[in-house]
């Protein structure tokens, strides 16, 4: 079988989550398939080529363009051309978009769509205009009709499709993601100390980690970081790591004008593999996110082992639940609040995110995630 796969997600520098997601699933897919052909696509005149995982015994092809991204995406979008097998060259049976993104394909060819979160319907404002404009010009609704497959990332992505979209539920398939194996165990105190240097980390730290922008609901972060220095006095810092995304500045001049500035630290993007070793130095781990479609930092957090606290909204309850003992209401700075100071103070609370690597790794796991994708395959061609 001739599979095509639109890798367009791995040409950013500083890869997004969708970036990470399609990395680790394309990687735990060629570990485990030495039968199909698989043919990568992507396209950038500028961003920089996409970095590949190791092929392991899969057959890979991958042809890369220099088209300019508005001028393709426009002929994608208005004239249906060019098509992108005929880029690749190949016949194919099939093609894997890990996301939406304009594309064009010959009849004929059967459609797997991943579709992660729909923050951008029930959350638009948290966008930029011009990205509510690429989601528009997606046509989300055109794109999801026509797929053969939809794979959604969580039960609370199927239900908000077939809510948002009236999609018949066997359409849908939820496959959960994985978490990798590079959170199984602890880094080694000198990796550990490496970062500690590089970043000048205090020796307690409440950490946040993701991108900065108002979806992940920062600025109440920062708020019930303020209520706790006030009213106990703890000598933790915050520390806020993260490419920077819409609204960013507005962040981070929130936390410049605090009254406790001087105990709020902003370090940027963390290269993925740093993030183990700040995961594990974090005294505590909180993501009061709006809305996620699944939930990758906290997870990772977990998985090392690092107390966690997470919003009670999206799909954190249902991939999270069962590991965090406190799950709060994002749009309640208090609640927040007093869950770090439980949290913080409460050692017994702080021990049930200890011993849940296997349980974590176990369920979520990539290679579990690859073989529930082959198998979709194999039933959307035949």
């Amino acid at each position: 079988m001739k599979i095509g796969i639109d890798i367009r997600s791995l040409q950013e520098k500083h890869k997004s989550g969708v970036g990470e997601f399609t990395y680790e699933l394309l990687g735990a897919l060629f570990k485990i398939d030495a039968e199909n052909e698989y043919h990568l696509f992507s396209n950038a005149r500028r961003l920089v080529r996409p970095s590949l995982p190791d092929a392991g015994q899969a057959k890979i092809f991958h042809k890369h363009f220099n088209f300019p991204n508005k001028l393709l995406n426009l002929g994608f979008k208005f004239l249906n051309w060019p098509k992108i097998d005929k880029l690749v060259g190949q016949k194919l049976d099939l093609f894997i978009f890990p996301n939406l993104n304009f594309h064009a394909l010959s009849s004929g060819i059967k459609k797997i769509l991943f579709v992660h979160d729909l923050s951008f319907e029930i959350y638009g404002q948290f966008y930029s205009p011009k990205g509510r404009l690429w989601h528009k010009m997606t046509n989300p609704k055109k794109f999801l009709r026509t797929a053969d497959q939809i794979i959604a990332v969580s039960k609370n992505t199927k239900d908000d499709l077939q809510n948002l979209f009236k999609l018949a539920p066997e359409k849908i398939k939820v496959i959960y993601p994985g978490v990798s194996r590079a959170y199984e165990n602890s880094p080694p105190e000198q990796e550990i100390q490496k970062i500690k240097t590089k970043y000048s980390l205090p020796d307690k730290f409440i950490l946040y980690l993701g991108t900065l922008e108002p979806r992940k609901n920062i600025t109440t972060l920062v708020r019930a970081f303020e209520e706790i220095k006030r009213k106990t006095g703890l000598d933790h810092k915050l520390i806020l790591a993260g490419a920077r995304g819409y609204k960013s500045k507005q962040i981070l001049k929130q936390a410049a004008k605090s009254e406790f500035a001087n105990q709020i630290k902003y370090i940027g993007y963390i290269e993925a593999q740093e993030k183990p070793a700040l995961y594990s130095m974090a005294a505590l781990f909180v993501y009061p996110s709006y809305y996620e479609g699944f939930g990758f930092p906290p997870l990772e957090a977990l998985a090392l082992g690092t107390p966690t606290i997470v919003s009670s909204s999206g799909s954190l309850p249902e991939v999270l639940g069962e590991y965090c003992p406190i799950l709060v209401n994002p749009y309640n700075q208090a609640e927040l609040a007093l869950g770090m100071e439980k949290m913080l103070q409460n050692q017994e609370l702080g021990k049930s995110a200890q011993n849940q690597t296997e349980n974590i790794l176990t369920k979520y796991s990539w290679e579990k995630t690859a073989e529930e994708l082959l198998q979709t395959i194999n039933q959307t061609v035949s």
